[in-house]
């Protein structure tokens, strides 16, 4: 068995082969920073084998970037999902306007997405977020789930549960 003797100044001489522009690269890089060859290889090959050359940290944040994309996909996909519903639930209860009452409706309409902008001003001023919130809440209790299976009047359901929970 052949036994490694150690150097003295724990430094061990290794000679790899380089391209003859690669050499030139690196003697040129070597002059200009003032420094040897060796530190600069050395300094290389640690960056390399503990992953924190360049490349390596664009992959980490190329990585954060593409699971911060899934989840907005999949928001995206629950908003759009939510939104269908919704229009669906109110195209099935609103009934048609009459001319003669468009004006008002129009008005009304109008009262309605101002106090709506600002009721969403001071959720989103709050921190809220809607899918979260999604997974978090209860969506209603039985009595109001019920309620709303009986096609019973949704607004007059969600009045009750909120003065009940105190949220009038």
């Amino acid at each position: 068995m052949k036994t490694r003797i150690r150097p003295k100044i724990g430094r061990v001489r290794i000679q790899p082969y380089l391209s003859a522009t690669v050499a030139r690269r690196l003697a040129n890089f070597s002059a200009a920073k003032g420094t040897s060859e060796s530190q600069i290889v050395e300094s290389a090959l640690c960056r390399y084998f503990d992953g924190v050359g360049d490349a390596a940290l664009i992959h980490k944040q190329l990585g954060r970037l593409g699971r911060s994309q899934q989840r907005i996909h999949r928001e995206v996909n629950i908003f759009m999902q939510v939104f269908s519903a919704w229009t669906k639930s109110w195209h099935a209860r609103t009934p048609p306007i009459p001319g003669d009452m468009w004006d008002a409706a129009q008005k009304g309409a109008e009262l309605w997405h101002r106090q709506f902008i600002e009721h969403m001003q001071q959720e989103l001023a709050d921190g809220r977020d809607f899918v979260n919130d999604l997974v978090r809440e209860v969506i209603g209790d039985a009595d109001e789930l019920e309620g709303l299976a009986q096609s019973e009047d949704p607004e007059a359901v969600a009045e009750r549960a909120g003065k009940r929970d105190g949220d009038s």
